[in-house]
Formats: C-alpha cells, sequence, structure tokens
C-alpha cells in the first residue's frame, strides 16, 4: 500500500531591502496609483499596481529580482507576500517619502501641482481679504504639516505689513511616545526661532491638559474606565479643552478668529460625513460649534493622501527643517 503526500510547493523567503542597500540588482516596481507615480517616482521603476499585472509581466520578462514599494512599507510587504509563492520577489521596508537621501526621483505630475497653487492662491485670498487672527491646530501629522507648510509660505513671501497674527497651537498629550513628544517639541522650537528670525508675526503655543484633567489622574486617581471607540473621555480632556483655552485667550486679544484644520474627505467615511454635516458660507467657512467668533476653514479638504504626501516630498519646509523624521513617525 503506497500513501502519496501533496508537498505543497515552495514558498520564496520574503525579502525586505533597506534604502541603504537600494542597487541595480534589482529591479523596481512602484505599486501606488498612477496619478502619484507620474508626480514622482524612483528613476528606472515601472509603474504596476495589481498582482495580476505584476504576475504577467514577472513571466513574461527576464528582469533581475524585482523590488516592490508604495507609499508605506506595509503594502508593498503584503503585495510581495502574495507574489512570493511563485516568484522571489523583495519589498522596500520603508515609506516612499523616507527615500530621498538613498534614490534618485524623477517625474512631474501637472495635476497635482495645479492643486498645490490653487490652494496657495486660495489661502492667501482669504487670508488677505480676513483681518482676523489667523490659528492652525497642529498635531505633527502629516496633513496638519501640510497646512502649517502652506501657510508659512505664504506668511514668508508677504510683506511684513500685510501679516495678520498667525498661530499654530499644538496639543501636549503628556501620554505620547517619547520619540513623537521630542519631535514636537524639536520642531516646535525650530519653527519659532526661524519665526523670530525673520521677524514674522507668527507664534507656534504649546498646550497641556490641567492637572485634573491629565491620563493618569483620571484613569487611577479618579477610577475612570480605560477609552473605548465610543468612550473617549480622554480626548476632551487631553486635547480640547487646553486648545480651546487657547484660543480662547487668542480670540480676546483679536475679537475675532479663523480656525484651520487639516482634515480631508478621503481620511475616512465618518471624516467625510461629518463634513458632510457642516453648513459652508459663501466663503468657504463654517461656524465652530463652541468657539466664540471664530470660523472654520479646512484648505485641504479635497486633497487626497497621496496629493499630501506629494507636497510634502516635492516642497521643502521653509523653516529648515527635514521632514525625514516625520516621514519615518
Amino acid at each position: 500500500m503506497h500513501i502519496f503526500s501533496i508537498i505543497p510547493p515552495e514558498r520564496h523567503i520574503l525579502a525586505k531591502v533597506h534604502p541603504q542597500d537600494i542597487n541595480s540588482s534589482y529591479f523596481l516596481i512602484d505599486i501606488r496609483d498612477e496619478a502619484s507615480y507620474s508626480n514622482k517616482h524612483i528613476k528606472t521603476a515601472i509603474n504596476l499596481q495589481e498582482q495580476k499585472q505584476i504576475e504577467h509581466f514577472l513571466r513574461t520578462h527576464n528582469k533581475p529580482r524585482p523590488l516592490l514599494y508604495c507609499t508605506t512599507s506595509t503594502k508593498a510587504k503584503n503585495m510581495a507576500l502574495e507574489l512570493s509563492n511563485e516568484f522571489d520577489v523583495s519589498y522596500i521596508d520603508a515609506s516612499f517619502a523616507s527615500l530621498s537621501d538613498f534614490v534618485e526621483f524623477e517625474g512631474t505630475n501637472l495635476d497635482l501641482q495645479a492643486k498645490i497653487a490653487r490652494t496657495k492662491q486660495e489661502i492667501l485670498t482669504k487670508y488677505q481679504q480676513h483681518k482676523k487672527a489667523w490659528i492652525i491646530a497642529f498635531s505633527g501629522g502629516k496633513d496638519s504639516t501640510c497646512v502649517l507648510q502652506l501657510v508659512y509660505e505664504m506668511i514668508c513671501s508677504l510683506p511684513k505689513n500685510k501679516l495678520n497674527p498667525t498661530y499654530a497651537i499644538v496639543s501636549n498629550t503628556l501620554v505620547e511616545a517619547p520619540v513623537v513628544e521630542q519631535y514636537l517639541l524639536e520642531l516646535i522650537d525650530t519653527i519659532n526661532q526661524d519665526a523670530k528670525k525673520r521677524g514674522l508675526d507668527f507664534h507656534v503655543i504649546l498646550v497641556e491638559p490641567n492637572h485634573d484633567e491629565q491620563f493618569w489622574v483620571n484613569l487611577i486617581g479618579k477610577g475612570y474606565p480605560s477609552p473605548t471607540r465610543t468612550f473617549r473621555w480622554c480626548t476632551d480632556r487631553l486635547k480640547i479643552r487646553p486648545t480651546q483655552r487657547a484660543v480662547e485667550k487668542i480670540v480676546a486679544k483679536h475679537r475675532s478668529a479663523i480656525l484651520m484644520l487639516g482634515v480631508r474627505k478621503s481620511e475616512s467615511a465618518n471624516r467625510l460625513k461629518s463634513i458632510q454635516k457642516r453648513t459652508l458660507s459663501e466663503d468657504g467657512f463654517n461656524k465652530h460649534d463652541f468657539y466664540p467668533n471664530t470660523l472654520i476653514y479646512s484648505p485641504i479638504v479635497d486633497w487626497t493622501l497621496d496629493d499630501v504626501w506629494g507636497y510634502l516630498t516635492m516642497s521643502n519646509a521653509p523653516w529648515n527643517k527635514s521632514h525625514s523624521r516625520l516621514f519615518a513617525l
């Protein structure tokens, strides 16, 4: 009696490649969308987005070892994992935005450049028409960094007598990861020093929760349960209240303000619903729910994730500090 066993095909070992190890022995495949690829891509890379496209290409072309990359290394890894059943494939273990020190880029997306130009002009027009205090809600993330940079580039280009008092408010929750907190504190200092050197009426303000609002005081001292998706008591205490106090001080000083948010419709379904609920004025503003004399303005609301990364990768920060640490977070 013979017993036959079916031996599954051997899966190729999936290898991750660090940016500094990229060389000509790899064949680069960019799996981002066509617009992102057109905007900026590694020189010599081709653009294939679907698994079947890549499989067909690799079967019909005698190329060196394929190396995948994407906006994030996670997507590249997952695609490489699917392909490793048949092909000896690797992926770049880094985000696309963090590769600039290691590879040569090419490509220009005129659509993105046009969108950036339109957004800059819209911000400038509103800024010049509304003589109020301007406030940027800044978290240090990609979207709020995008808004901050758009505004900072604008005010750097204007005569000093044409500037409105402009602020960025950063909330330090006191429970951020040390690497994130250090990044924010250093960035705040860098921007404030640069603004001072340029003589700009621009200030980044760091706010923190009061003692009774702090996370551990409420969790351990007051017995609050751990925050959940439906009971996020920490957001109100750690971020909203400290920011509200800062906004109220600015409004009390300047009588009115425009609060700029880095929100986008394409972030999520919930974000889209939240944005659609708000009624915009003819000028593109909506009233804030509880900040008095404050209008909300969301300049990148129609931008995509790739638009944000594209802008940040093609535009150096005007405060002379690389975005490389943001890309690595």
